[in-house]
C-alpha cells in the first residue's frame, strides 16, 4: 500500500486505514446483499416519490397485525393487505433510533385518522397534525396524539421514547439483514397468534 502524503504519519495511517474500511465495506456489503427490493410508491399525484424498504414493508404489516388489521384510533376494522390502514410512526421514519420501534409505531386509517379529512380545519385534522407535547418546542399543551400514545405507555414509557428517539442510529447492512430476519420472525408470530 502507497503512503499517501498527508500532514504527518498519523494522518496518512488514518487516511490509509479508512479507505481499507470503506472499500472492504463495499466488497462484503456487494457478497452479502439480499435479493430484495426496494418498493417505490408514488405519492398521490404530488410527483413525488417514496422508495419503501423491505424492512419498512416488514414492520408495517408486523404493526397493523398486531393491530388486528383494526384502526386504534376509530376502531374501524381494514382488509388484510387493503392499502388503506397505514403504519404511523409518532416520531417519524427519519428518528432511525425508534423507526422500528413498536413503541414507536400504530395501525391508524389513512383517512381521517392519519392524515386528516381537512388540512384547513385543526378540528378534521388527522394524528399526524396532532403529536405536540406539552411544553416542548413551543406546544402548550398535549396533542391528541400524545394523549393517546402516554395513556397507552405510560408517563414513564413515553419518556424512554422520547430519549429513545433522540438518540443516532446507523446500521451496516449486516444490521440490517439481521433487522429483516427478526421482523420476519416476528410477524410469522404475530400472525400465528404467538406474540
Amino acid at each position: 500500500m502507497r503512503i499517501l502524503p498527508f500532514g504527518n504519519a498519523n494522518d496518512s495511517l488514518q487516511l490509509q486505514q479508512s479507505v481499507l474500511r470503506r472499500i472492504l465495506r463495499e466488497v462484503w456489503e456487494s457478497e452479502t446483499r439480499e435479493p430484495e427490493k426496494e418498493k417505490i410508491e408514488k405519492g398521490q399525484g404530488m410527483g413525488w416519490k417514496t422508495v419503501i424498504k423491505p424492512e419498512d414493508s416488514i414492520f408495517s404489516e408486523l404493526v397493523r397485525t398486531l393491530a388486528g388489521w383494526k384502526c386504534v384510533r376509530c376502531g374501524r376494522q381494514h382488509e388484510i393487505k387493503q392499502n388503506t390502514l397505514d403504519c404511523s410512526h409518532y416520531f417519524g421514519r427519519n428518528h432511525k433510533s425508534v423507526r422500528f420501534d413498536l413503541d414507536n409505531a400504530d395501525a391508524l386509517c389513512r383517512y381521517p385518522c392519519h392524515q386528516g379529512s381537512d388540512s384547513t380545519n385543526p378540528e378534521r385534522f388527522g394524528w399526524e397534525y396532532q403529536k405536540g407535547i406539552g411544553g416542548f418546542k413551543n406546544w402548550s399543551a398535549d396533542g391528541e396524539y400524545t394523549l393517546y400514545k402516554k395513556k397507552q405507555l405510560g408517563e414513564q414509557r413515553f419518556s424512554a421514547l422520547i430519549i429513545r428517539s433522540e438518540g443516532i442510529c446507523k446500521m451496516t447492512s449486516f444490521d440490517i439483514k439481521e433487522l429483516r430476519k427478526s421482523l420476519r420472525e416476528m410477524l410469522q408470530k404475530a400472525k400465528g397468534g404467538i406474540l
